[in-house]
């Protein structure tokens, strides 16, 4: 994680403390058959909490086509972001540039194996507003699935 010369009012939160934000969050996703990429905006709410060893991150994520949410709790620590779906359809990713991570994407009809290689991972906080960067590979089941970058901004929502 890399935090700017001048934190402003990040820097002011002490552990425990936590603020409301307003978050823009942007996924491009690139199919290996070369198609144009899926892009997907949503600006939402949530919850940012200063932690001893990083910061915590929670909103509510609603399907862009208006077919239910689920809950996104987001970990960063130094050179570390944990992202955890709850709902229907449910997963814990780990990214951590230039390693793989193995897990389970859940759904109501069962698991499938989901496996990540994290290609890069970028934090900032600037004066009023941070961001978080995520480039990452997803398989599904053992076969290349996509391309994803993910992009959340977020600045206090008072």
């Amino acid at each position: 994680m890399t935090e700017t010369a001048d934190p402003g009012i990040f820097s002011r939160m002490k552990s425990g403390d936590s603020m409301g934000v307003l978050l823009s969050v942007t996924g491009e996703n690139r199919s290996p058959d070369g198609d144009e990429p899926e892009t997907v905006r949503v600006v939402t709410v949530g919850t940012l909490r200063r932690l001893d060893e990083g910061w915590k991150l929670n909103y509510i994520e609603s399907d862009p086509d208006g077919n239910g949410s689920q809950e996104v709790v987001i970990t960063l620590t130094e050179g570390r972001v944990v992202m955890e779906r709850a709902g229907d359809f449910s997963t814990t990713m780990v990214f951590e540039k230039g390693r793989r991570f193995d897990g389970a994407y859940r759904t109501p009809w069962g698991d499938l194996a989901m496996g990540i290689y994290t290609v890069q991972v970028n934090a900032s906080f600037g004066e009023e507003q941070a961001s978080l960067r995520l480039v990452y590979q997803v398989d599904i089941q053992g076969r290349f699935t996509a391309m994803h970058d993910l992009t959340l901004r977020f600045a206090p929502n008072e």
